[in-house]
Order: structure tokens, then C-alpha cells, then sequence
């Protein structure tokens, strides 16, 4: 299950019996799902900073992180200063990314 703009990580999920690569298989075509719809809702709504951060972290999930980056930091700008989870998006976006060139 992919759920959208949260930060919960559900790779570890195996489908049945599957090996893990499947399992990881299984996740990365229901997240290509998840960005596909993201895509429409900001489309239908793109002022909305919700359907933002929502796309912004699909994105990351997809390990798509330029255009990830660029999504959260539109869904930063446009939210109000309470709404937390397009920053904290973000900001677990750039611990990612410093992790990726580390390996």
C-alpha cells in the first residue's frame, strides 16, 4: 500500500510469498500509480499545496529527487506557516539525497 504524503516507508512489505526483489517490484509499480494520480490531482488543482506534497513525496519514495525537490520546495512556498509535512517532506528529501552520494 502506498499512501501519499506521509513519510511511512513500506518497502519492507512482502506480497505473500514473494522474494523480496518482487516485493520491491510490486512497490515500485504501485508508486509509478501513486505519482501518475498525484499528477492528475495537481493538474485538476495545481494551486493546492496538499496535492504537492502529496506528488513531492511519491516523488521521493520513486527516489525521483530533482524533480521531487522542485515539487516540495513550490509546496513550501505556497503553504501556510502551520502546515508542517511539506517542510518536514523536504527536509527528509535532503537527508536522502546526502545519503545517496555516500554510498
Amino acid at each position: 500500500m502506498v499512501e501519499l504524503g506521509t513519510r511511512r516507508t513500506t518497502e519492507r512489505v512482502r506480497v505473500g510469498n514473494s522474494p523480496p526483489k518482487a516485493a520491491r517490484a510490486v512497490f515500485l509499480s504501485r508508486l509509478e500509480e501513486a505519482i501518475e494520480q498525484a499528477r492528475y490531482t495537481v493538474n485538476l488543482k495545481p494551486d493546492s499545496h496538499e496535492y504537492l506534497t502529496d506528488l513531492g513525496w511519491s516523488l521521493v519514495e520513486a527516489e525521483y529527487f530533482d524533480e521531487a525537490q522542485t515539487v516540495l520546495k513550490r509546496a513550501v512556498a505556497m503553504s501556510p506557516p502551520d502546515y508542517e509535512l511539506a517542510r518536514e517532506n523536504l527536509a527528509e528529501l535532503h537527508r536522502r539525497m546526502r545519503g545517496s552520494v555516500d554510498r
